[in-house]
């Protein structure tokens, strides 16, 4: 499709959604405008969908969250990429309980800040 067709088709859908009330919830650059997490909140159990979705949240957060020191920002970028906490205490010379705590401190928080920001919704 050519540039000009993709924006003459964009402009009437937008159009069209607009009209129906259609709210978009990420802005032009594809980015969201701001978290939706809802459905996380509300979830009765673990899906891959809600897997997915925490790590993103959680990967982002990585830059969001103010960290006591550049070894808790390790450990948290370990579990955002999907590391066991047995692998990232192997990884960095740590004890299990050492990471373990600071991955649960770090995920409280998390789920704090959805929670602020969908109740704000």
């Amino acid at each position: 499709m050519e540039p000009a067709e993709y924006q003459r088709l964009k402009a009437v859908w937008d159009k069209k959604l607009k009209k129906s009330g259609f709210v978009d919830i990420e802005s032009e650059n594809g980015m969201l405008k701001r978290w939706s997490i809802k459905f996380i909140l509300d979830a009765k159990r673990p899906s891959v969908l809600y897997r997915d979705e925490y790590y993103r949240y959680a990967s982002h957060y990585l830059f969001e969250y103010k960290f006591k020191c550049r070894q808790d920002k390790q450990i948290w970028r370990f579990h955002t990429e999907g590391y066991s906490l047995r692998e990232t205490a192997a990884k960095m010379g740590l004890k299990f309980d050492q990471v373990r705590r600071v991955v649960d401190k770090v995920k409280a928080s998390l789920f704090e800040s959805i929670k602020r920001q969908a109740n704000d919704a």
